[in-house]
């Protein structure tokens, strides 16, 4: 891969479909932070993929879920070649919406990291 598609968040990095965003929730390991709860389940692609969700019943105004979906997407586009090959759903919690960056960046690092695991 070049460099710019190392970088990018194309569809083979992403979990699209409901079925595979269930198949996380059933059969995934769950993770807590302070701001976000993280969903693994082990795939056979080679690769890690992405899925967010953002609830508008968490976080009421759409500036501030874009806003941590950016930061999420960001984070996951970073460290994509040191997470292990897994379908990761990330879930946002209400406390997400008036953290900073760094914060939110550093949360999902103690998650993936295994520091905040339950």
């Amino acid at each position: 891969m070049s460099c710019s598609t190392d970088q990018g968040f194309s569809k083979d990095v992403r979990l699209l479909a409901a079925d595979e965003f269930r198949t996380v929730f059933r059969k995934g390991r769950r993770s807590h932070g302070q701001y976000f709860t993280v969903y693994q389940h082990q795939n056979s692609l080679g690769h890690a993929r992405l899925g967010l969700a953002v609830a508008k019943k968490n976080l009421r105004h759409a500036v501030d879920r874009n806003r941590v979906k950016r930061i999420i997407r960001e984070w996951f586009r970073l460290q994509r070649q040191t997470l292990p090959e897994a379908d990761i759903v990330v879930l946002a919690k209400v406390a997400a919406g008036t953290a900073s960056k760094q914060q939110l960046k550093q949360s999902l690092n103690e998650i993936m990291t295994g520091k905040k695991r339950s």
